[in-house]
């Protein structure tokens, strides 16, 4: 875990009234197949799924990922606009944590080096965590 991060769930399965949850991907034309970007905030695109099906329905393209300041604010705002219910990401900041919260997005921790076909599945069998906003201070 990140030290800019406060573990909520360790192992908890996801609500299932949350229907989209993206994907932070490195590439936005690979769907499933994309490996996951680490980075929230940078991410190059984002991969949204409909948990019904399990498919890819969208990609959105972060143009906020080359940003000097407020690049997670910014990707929070974006997945906001495309009515996401949580993303999964390799790491976030404190104030893209605090966004996604204050928007009621859920942010979920995947491990390096997978893809976002994985990171679903993962997400899917509560074998992620499930990050909280930061601590104040």
């Amino acid at each position: 875990m990140s030290a800019e991060t406060t573990a909520a769930g360790v192992g908890s399965a996801p609500d299932s009234t949350m229907d989209r949850v993206a994907i932070s991907v490195q590439r936005d034309y690979d769907g499933l197949c994309a490996s996951m970007d680490e980075r929230f905030g940078r991410a190059k695109a984002f991969l949204v799924v409909d948990r019904k099906t399990g498919k890819a329905i969208e990609t959105i393209e972060n143009s906020s990922g080359g940003a000097a300041h407020g690049a997670g604010t910014a990707a929070a705002n974006l997945l906001s606009s495309a009515q996401v219910d949580a993303v999964v990401s390799g790491r976030f900041g404190p104030n893209a944590l605090d966004a996604l919260g204050a928007l009621g997005i859920e942010a979920w921790i995947a491990p390096p080096g997978v893809n976002a076909g994985l990171a679903l599945l993962m997400f899917e069998g509560g074998r992620l965590e499930r990050m909280g906003s930061s601590p104040p201070g």
